[in-house]
């Protein structure tokens, strides 16, 4: 009886013997372990429904709303989580990427600001744009060497630098007319 009952939590391992024969040990079983705590978790909340409450149905329905919501987003925590480990690198690269590419915008701000040319510093146009460079640029820079793809990426960055802060208008080049623009989007929202 003593072995029927340990098969509720344990699982036989067999292991080959130093002697050539074959041994058994016991080891727990996580998965028979949760689902018995799983059974006797529902087996309380049933109980406590019919006993302890006034309205064993309500009580019931909004704890199996719970339960829904709660393993919902335990899925949704381990997808996430999942996919960001399988991801690490590229979020490592991508966040040096965009460090490097915030430096670099705010260097050419200081150089085209003695220049002449007004850099517009903040808002979210600039970093809306700094992220998706900085996207495209952890995906494509980090192969360990020097070709064609970086220096693309490079022409296309000075580019981009400098063409959203040329003068269009008196507000300024395009990201302050952007930001001017979504500013007034955000206040008619009342965001």
């Amino acid at each position: 009886m003593a072995d029927q009952l340990k098969k509720l939590l344990f699982n036989k391992h067999f292991t080959d013997s130093p002697e050539g024969g074959h041994l058994a040990t016991w080891q727990i079983a996580p998965f028979k372990v949760f689902f018995l705590f799983l059974a006797l978790s529902i087996l309380s909340i049933i109980v406590y429904a019919y006993f302890f409450t006034k309205d064993p149905h309500t009580f019931l329905g909004n704890a199996m709303f719970y339960a829904i919501v709660l393993i919902l987003a335990i899925v949704a925590l381990w997808l996430v989580g999942n996919k960001a480990w399988s991801l690490k690198n590229r979020i490592a690269y991508f966040l040096l990427t965009f460090i490097i590419l915030w430096v670099t915008y705010f260097g050419m701000s200081l150089v085209f600001g003695y220049l002449g040319l007004k850099f517009y510093i903040g808002g979210y146009a600039l970093w809306t744009i700094l992220i998706i460079l900085a996207g495209w640029g952890s995906k494509n820079l980090f192969d360990d060497e020097i070709n064609r793809k970086d220096l693309f990426f490079m022409l296309v960055i000075f580019l981009v630098y400098t063409g959203m802060n040329l003068p269009m208008n008196s507000t300024g080049g395009f990201l302050a007319n952007f930001d001017k623009l979504l500013t007034t989007i955000f206040h008619f929202l009342k965001i």
